[in-house]
């Protein structure tokens, strides 16, 4: 049997590969943890499935147990570090990339594909590709469940494409809850294809719904934060235009240097393009498809307007990438007329611009992360080496200065609950975390209610990001002196003195 020739398209895969992994893995192994990868590194290396398990119905985490299980399977094959701790995230973010080629080369000419490829290196979703929780995987398994039911679709290995397709669905799933987002684009796309056979494919929809069971495990693993007040921080309806200028605001130079690129040299070559093949494009139920994609945070973002129990991270709605990226090839194979000459204009623009850009990302960024994280943070860690009691407003901070600082300077690190009748945005969020954090990390740093921490100390610095305001506000309301010491960016730190007679303290019961 006679071996095909590599082609030039496999060679510019094999190219973006490389960028991708040099940069990419350069980030994953220097950057600092933050606390939700800190939370991943300390239930993946729990004794046993069963502790994992109960870390997860806990709330000490809202990532399924197949996310963890992955990064304990990475950690026990390379170790415990920065790059085995994301790996996971890493090859599922590349695996994503490559099933948008294949999507995409199957519709419109190779470099089209190529750009709707790196498309998502240029977006909002490039740090979850080297961070460590299940946002990479459920990328992997979103292009992978696209692609198998393209080929569903067209009849290419049918029963495979099937099991593919219901597989990639229940490991999204099986990692994080808000992969049930992939009911739009594939509902829809597969509604759109119904109406057009005018007959329903039933083993397509059977293979949807195999992978839906693991939806039933989702009440025992939220439970523990339905109950948290989120009351004040429902996203609105800025945030849906707000949302998505996030996710291409880093795109936007490229793409518009590459389309002012083609516009040139068609206007200077106007005989070199194929208007034959613009009309090939794509079938409506994948047109649907990919419009699927990129709507389904905006109608997520519309579900939390209603809800006092959900607040808005923009990485729950990362899948918007897949959509985006089949309509910015579209648009340009469109702008560039069917011209493969533009398109590889446009392709090496795109692919400079990225390579320089992540490339100067990925040398500065790597340094040592312990000097890293203490850059980021100089206002703490000149507190924490002034030898008095340190609180801080934010838990997050809390369990990384736990996990990079010495025993002796976390030993001083506080968070303080206080009992306060006033509502605060963050604050009930913020207390249950410590709560959960405590549950699956072995703390070395200090999380207690205000009224022992008081009665022990009568001066202490506080810390604060400048973002939550409710400590700074119960100690001037509780008579305590607060003196502002040090402000550099958002950070400020206080210094904190009893007031003249202790029994102010009842006013921060």
């Amino acid at each position: 049997m006679k071996l095909r020739r590599p082609t030039i398209g496999f060679w510019c895969v094999v190219a973006v590969s490389i960028v991708y992994w040099t940069c990419a893995g350069l980030r994953a192994a220097y950057r600092p943890f933050w606390y939700d990868e800190l939370v991943t590194w300390h239930i993946a290396r729990l004794p046993n499935v069963a502790a994992m398990w109960a870390a997860n119905l806990s709330g000490a985490d809202n990532n399924m147990l197949l996310s963890h299980l992955f990064v304990r399977f990475s950690q026990a094959l390379f170790g415990p570090g920065y790059l085995a701790t994301r790996l996971p995230a890493l090859l599922g973010f590349w695996i994503m990339l490559l099933a948008l080629y294949i999507f995409l080369r199957r519709r419109l000419p190779v470099p089209f594909a190529l750009i709707g490829m790196v498309f998502p290196m240029l977006t909002f979703a490039w740090p979850y590709a080297f961070e460590a929780r299940a946002y990479g995987i459920v990328l992997s398994c979103a292009g992978i469940a696209l692609v198998a039911w393209q080929n569903a679709v067209d009849g290419r290995a049918r029963r495979i494409s099937l099991v593919a397709l219901a597989t990639a669905l229940a490991v999204a799933l099986a990692c994080h809850p808000f992969a049930v987002l992939l009911a739009v684009p594939f509902g829809l796309g597969e509604v759109v294809r119904s109406i057009e056979r005018r007959r329903i494919d039933w083993p397509v929809w059977l293979s949807f719904a195999a992978a839906a069971p693991l939806t039933l495990l989702y009440p025992m693993v939220v439970a523990p934060t339905v109950t948290i007040d989120l009351h004040g921080l429902q996203p609105g309806y800025s945030d849906l235009p707000g949302f998505y200028d996030a996710a291409l605001k880093t795109a936007i130079t490229p793409l518009l240097g590459a389309g002012a690129a083609a516009y040139l040299l068609l206007r200077l070559f106007p005989h070199h393009h194929a208007d034959e093949e613009v009309k090939n494009t794509f079938p409506s139920q994948e047109a649907a498809a990919l419009l699927g994609f990129a709507v389904a945070p905006a109608l997520l973002i519309c579900v939390m307007m209603a809800s006092t129990n959900m607040v808005l991270f923009a990485r729950y709605g990362l899948i918007c990438v897949i959509g985006l990226a089949g309509f910015v090839a579209l648009m340009l194979f469109r702008m560039a007329r069917g011209s493969r000459r533009a398109g590889w204009v446009m392709f090496a623009i795109v692919a400079a611009w990225l390579t320089m850009a992540r490339s100067r990302e990925a040398k500065s960024g790597a340094l040592d992360p312990h000097a890293q994280f203490e850059e980021r943070v100089p206002v703490l860690a000149r507190a924490l080496a002034d030898g008095r009691p340190v609180v801080t407003d934010d838990p997050l901070l809390l369990a990384e200065s736990d996990f990079y600082e010495s025993d002796a300077a976390v030993q001083r690190l506080y968070y303080v609950k206080f009992d306060i009748p006033r509502r605060y945005p963050w604050r009930d969020w913020c207390d249950r975390l410590v709560e959960s954090c405590q549950r699956v990390i072995p703390l070395r740093a200090h999380a207690e209610q205000w009224q022992t921490f008081s009665r022990r100390y009568e001066q202490f610095l506080l810390y604060s990001g400048g973002t939550r305001q409710w400590i700074y506000d119960a100690l001037l309301e509780g008579g305590w002196q607060v003196t502002l010491v040090s402000h550099q960016g958002q950070d400020s730190l206080y210094e904190v003195r009893a007031p003249a007679g202790r029994g102010l303290q009842g006013a921060l019961r």
